[in-house]
């Protein structure tokens, strides 16, 4: 990755860099993030520099660390010199364990875990970290080979096992694009079920579709899902469901990529020259070149400037929270009325099983519509607002129910 930075710059220091993803998150995104409006980096970087840190380094490329004893974001540090953040990482094996870490957990953050997978076999899924896989990983989280196979200047695509493997034959439906974003932004939590090759060769997430129903029956059937201890409720995870939700979208159908607004091209104001700026996971409504690439449609539906752009979409996130918070309300009650059937046994069990079902499904169609970053309304609003409303269909039935 550092060689590749001193080969690319532009697209590098875009990456990581004092600015780097500087989002004002204000009091209306609802999300409380850093409020304080400190400049702190997030997204993939401030992880990166959680979980593995520093990307300085010397003359002699060595990992640079320094001084201070915590552990975080809040430790890092910028030098204005080399254009780095950095931390200090020397208990890194010891925190990430206790955090419950395996080195599965970096099938989709490096493409060095496929050295690891190449080596140990399907096994390496559920193995603790240790500091062998930690100096392979070397700090290179969300390198340029996740997406770039043998060179940045080839063409983005997926590179990462777990998603090529997992994909399937839905793997050729994605654009070339789509998947190197959605390799990891996608719903796959099969990794803490991956024990060997024969099981995940079992799992085929994508078997009935992209759609939430055709998801949760996918992983109900090859058991990714969790249980909840008190009602006996069947918890399936759509933690980073962006390649799913777009699927069918505006956006989708015209062959607009998660690269087209969150990677939009830039020209260096010192050089002149045109590259793609690698602010991956900063929000598009931060960017004007993103913006403006968003009037290249939206001005036939009279949004005129980039401000007009932003207020849009900000009033979707708005209504999407206000409906998507009601229901989750609505959600909250309906769970605590199958807990208490469970508990004085007063719903015979065909009704008791069918209101779980129910109510795996009402977590599914939430699950894949909330989301911190608010991008869901804006990948796609006609899934979102069809969603929440079966949601809102199964949560009367539930109530009726257990009335």
């Amino acid at each position: 990755m550092q060689e590749w930075g001193e080969l690319y710059p532009l697209q590098y220091n875009s990456y990581a860099t004092l600015n780097y993803k500087q989002v004002d998150f204000g009091a209306e995104d609802g999300l409380g993030l850093y409020e304080d409006k400190t400049e702190r980096p997030h997204g993939h970087f401030a992880t990166l520099a959680m979980e593995v840190g520093p990307l300085a380094r010397d003359s002699e490329g060595n990992l640079l660390f320094t001084d201070d004893a915590r552990f975080g974001v809040d430790s890092l540090e910028y030098n204005s010199e080399t254009g780095q953040w950095y931390v200090d990482d020397s208990n890194w094996v010891e925190v990430i364990n206790d955090a419950g870490y395996t080195k599965g957990c970096y099938a989709c953050r490096s493409s060095k875990f496929d050295v690891a997978y190449e080596q140990e076999g399907a096994e390496v899924y559920g193995e603790p970290v240790d500091q062998e896989f930690a100096d392979l990983l070397n700090g290179q989280l969300w390198d340029c080979a996740i997406c770039h196979e043998e060179t940045p200047g080839d063409e983005p695509d997926a590179t990462l096992t777990m998603f090529t493997q997992l994909s399937g034959d839905a793997f050729d439906q994605f654009d070339p694009e789509e998947r190197a974003c959605g390799q990891c932004h996608n719903t796959f939590n099969h990794r803490k079920f991956i024990t060997d090759q024969e099981t995940m060769d079992s799992f085929d997430p994508y078997k009935y579709g992209t759609d939430i129903d055709s998801l949760l029956q996918a992983e109900l059937e090859d058991g990714i899902y969790d249980v909840d201890e008190d009602t006996g409720i069947k918890i399936g995870c759509f933690d980073e469901p962006e390649l799913e939700m777009t699927q069918g979208s505006p956006m989708n159908e015209l062959g607009v990529t998660c690269i087209d607004c969150h990677m939009p091209k830039v020209t260096d104001p010192e050089t002149g020259e045109t590259y793609t700026d690698h602010n991956a996971s900063g929000s598009p409504l931060a960017r004007e070149e993103s913006l403006e690439y968003c009037l290249t449609c939206h001005k036939s539906q009279g949004i005129e400037t980039t401000d007009d752009m932003v207020e849009m979409v900000r009033s979707k996130q708005r209504e999407a929270r206000e409906a998507l918070g009601s229901a989750q309300a609505r959600m909250d009650e309906a769970y605590e009325l199958i807990k208490a059937a469970v508990q004085d046994g007063s719903v015979d069990e065909n009704t008791l099983n069918q209101v779980r079902d129910d109510y795996t499904r009402v977590d599914a169609y939430l699950h894949i519509t909330n989301g911190d970053s608010n991008g869901r309304v804006v990948h796609n609003n006609d899934k979102l607002n069809d969603y929440l409303a079966r949601a809102n269909n199964l949560l009367d039935g539930i109530m009726e129910k257990l009335a």
